[in-house]
């Protein structure tokens, strides 16, 4: 199994079919037949190797954010503006943002990563624009701040990113552009701006290295 696994390492297999690999044998071998049980530590997966996070320009945001909708416009300048990840983002209420007194500007996700809830924040600015959009469409605390063009809670980011695969196209941006991407632009800005110490608390990351893979150029450095 250990020479099995060497080959494996020069194999065009990705990190997770390794993973795969090696959890199949180890339940098949040590549940079903009692043997190696101490042996699975010396069957080693590929390392994740790290990747420079893809984020958009100041030219291609400004493409961008020319043809797409206001009402996209608002919605991907929360998620860049406060780091939510997609689904975080669909399952925000009215009531989850706050926008006025001493902590005007803050979020809470309820529904975070792992079911677990935590705050991010947006400025002064993103939080009044937010309001204005909130008292237009006339939601209610309770109300989700985004639904789909029917005025159903989204199901899941995949329209989203469909969304914004089209106006990519449309604004000539020849990157892979995904939601996430404004969750990257936001940790690599924040990481930037004010250490990672803030930033890990503000993405909630349990680990300050998940937070370190953002230490890269900025949006303003590009």
């Amino acid at each position: 199994m250990v020479a099995f696994f060497k080959a494996l390492q020069k194999e065009k297999e990705g990190r997770i079919s390794h993973t795969n690999y090696r959890s199949a044998l180890k339940s098949y071998f040590t549940t079903a037949l009692g043997m190696f049980t101490d042996d699975f530590h010396r069957l080693k997966v590929r390392k994740k190797e790290r990747t420079e996070k893809v984020i958009l320009d100041k030219d291609e945001y400004g493409r961008l954010w020319a043809v797409l909708p206001e009402k996209f416009k608002l919605l991907f300048d929360i998620m860049n503006g406060c780091g939510v990840r997609v689904q975080e983002l669909l399952d925000l209420q009215v009531k989850d943002i706050t926008f006025k007194g001493l902590t005007k500007g803050k979020v809470f996700v309820r529904k975070g990563k792992g079911g677990k809830p935590g705050p991010t924040t947006l400025t002064k600015v993103m939080a009044e624009k937010v309001r204005d959009y909130v008292k237009a469409k006339k939601l209610k605390d309770e109300d989700l701040l985004f639904t789909n063009k029917c005025g159903r809670p989204y199901k899941s980011g995949f329209s989203l990113n469909k969304t914004l695969k089209h106006y990519c196209g449309m604004a000539n941006i020849d990157k892979k552009i995904t939601t996430h991407t404004f969750r990257h632009m936001f940790g690599t800005e924040t990481t930037a701006r004010c250490g990672i110490v803030v930033a890990q608390k503000l993405m909630r990351h349990e680990s300050s290295k998940t937070t370190d893979h953002y230490n890269h150029p900025s949006f303003e450095e590009i």
